[in-house]
């Protein structure tokens, strides 16, 4: 805990100094007199760094600094209108750089509704994967004893979309929910406890969870 609230102060500092760095290379990039495709390269790697650390933010702080810093880049052997083209070409690579965060937070209906019915509730979705359902018996065991029957379903395709819960752990570890849908109707599902082996349980188990001390 002491960990986390310490990243979380010390974030925004590193943050600030990542992109203090990386505009200032992109400035120096911009005033060099040689325009080979070792420009455009590190150019490139730079705008899709930036994005990575500021998704939603970074092209409007970008496209300010850039503006506000035209002539002096002109000063340089690039041309103002060069300098414009540049601007141009990094919005460009913004919308190919950019996280698409829209599909991965988009949470069906029906898995809310489904998960809801246990009493649990969805922080936000971690992941979808579609994939031929070939567990092995020591899984399919470890899952029975979670209340979730994947033997009649073997060999069958089907979509696991899982979720990070908003209730805790008591010790402030995650909890994650596993969502089975095969043929476009959910079969069943299951929890996991971060950092317990095998962790796995029945999703209709939080009662008990809470009066054991795990879950508060």
């Amino acid at each position: 805990m002491q960990a986390d609230a310490l990243l979380l102060k010390t974030k925004p500092l590193v943050l600030r100094q990542q992109k203090r760095f990386i505009c200032y290379g992109i400035s120096k990039s911009l005033t060099r007199s040689h325009w080979g495709p070792g420009f455009f390269c590190g150019f490139i790697l730079d705008c899709c760094r930036i994005t990575l650390i500021l998704p939603k933010n970074t092209w409007i702080f970008l496209i300010y600094f850039l503006w506000e810093n035209i002539l002096l880049f002109s000063e340089g052997a690039i041309s103002v209108n060069v300098l414009k083209l540049s601007m141009i070409v990094f919005i460009i690579l913004l919308t190919g750089c950019t996280p698409d965060t829209d599909s991965e937070e988009d949470i069906k209906e029906s898995h809310q509704n489904y998960i809801s019915s246990f009493d649990w509730s969805i922080d936000s979705k971690i992941s979808a994967v579609s994939e031929t359902l070939h567990q092995r018996p020591e899984l399919i065991d470890s899952l029975k004893a979670a209340e979730f029957d994947l033997g009649p379903v073997q060999g069958e395709e089907a979509v696991i979309t899982t979720y990070l819960l908003n209730e805790k752990q008591t010790n402030g570890d995650d909890l994650r929910v596993s969502v089975y849908e095969v043929d476009g109707e959910i079969i069943g599902g299951y929890g996991v406890l971060e950092n317990w082996v095998p962790g796995v349980f029945s999703l209709d188990s939080k009662e008990q969870l809470v009066s054991d001390g795990i879950v508060r």
